[in-house]
């Protein structure tokens, strides 16, 4: 995993350490920071990209949801 973040470029890295972060759930932005020797704010950034909160939870405005709304309301 530590490989494969080292060889990605800057806006790539945040995705992943977003990504990664999310998994876990809460204490998943302190774990990833220093799993991949980053500032906690480098996956902050990445999750406010990627349409999710702090904890890693998807807004209520990205577009996740707006999908799956459209997909429930339909027969």
């Amino acid at each position: 995993m530590q490989r494969h973040f080292s060889r990605l470029l800057e806006n790539a890295r945040r995705g992943y350490a977003a990504v990664e972060a999310a998994k876990p759930g809460h204490g998943g932005i302190e774990y990833v920071a220093v799993l991949f020797s980053i500032d906690p704010k480098t996956v902050r950034r990445g999750l406010a990209a990627g349409g999710r909160d702090q904890c890693g939870t998807p807004h209520l405005d990205s577009g996740l949801f707006l999908v799956f709304d459209i997909t429930k309301y339909q027969n």
